[in-house]
């Protein structure tokens, strides 16, 4: 559900303050209106904050594949270094009882086992920390866009988004090369980058 101050972080008219919040420097006051604001200006704002939702919006549906794969790669990878790490203690220092058979120079093997322990755990959390990472900013994204569709669709307003062409398939950037807003009378609001 959308509120009026979600209006009004679109409009050009809209001031913030801390104690305040959001107000209308037309009146000084809140948003007051009960379905859409009769005195709205969409323009460098709107096509401001409709290319950083869409642009990262984007760049969250491309990076999908990239996240998953890391999400099952890096565990594994992570998981075979720990067993290592158990097969490294069950066959060279536990059967030769290493520690207490050669003194002080047998605790020369533990900080093996320790490297070889943190190294798994990073590895797992490579992958796993990236994931939660994306699905909390999908999330987020997925909710500012569609407060953003819903307050453009209360106005008759719709938006074309274009962007650059990727250079070659290693390009992971996503750039906005244009963003028009277009009203149901066909007035287009345009801001090219």
């Amino acid at each position: 559900m959308i509120k009026n101050t979600d209006h009004c972080r679109l409009c050009e008219y809209q001031e913030a303050y801390i104690q305040k919040g959001i107000i209308c420097s037309l009146n000084n006051l809140p948003p007051a209106f009960s379905r859409t604001c009769s005195k709205k200006l969409f323009n460098t704002i709107a096509i401001e904050k409709t290319t950083s939702i869409s642009q990262k919006y984007k760049e969250l549906n491309e990076s999908r594949l990239t996240i998953y794969l890391n999400i099952i790669f890096w565990p594994i990878i992570g998981i075979l270094v720990l067993y290592a790490d158990y097969l490294y203690y069950q066959h060279y220092i536990k059967p030769y009882d290493i520690l207490t058979k050669y003194g002080p120079y047998g605790y020369y093997c533990i900080p093996i086992l320790i490297i070889l322990f943190c190294v798994g755990i990073i590895l797992i959390g490579k992958g796993t920390g990236p994931y939660f990472e994306y699905k909390k900013e999908k999330e987020v994204a997925f909710v500012q866009k569609k407060r953003l569709d819903q307050v453009f669709q209360l106005y008759g307003i719709r938006y074309i988004v274009t962007y650059y062409p990727k250079r070659n398939f290693l390009d992971t950037r996503i750039m906005v090369k244009d963003v028009k807003l277009e009203t149901s009378s066909r007035n287009v609001i345009n801001l090219t980058k």
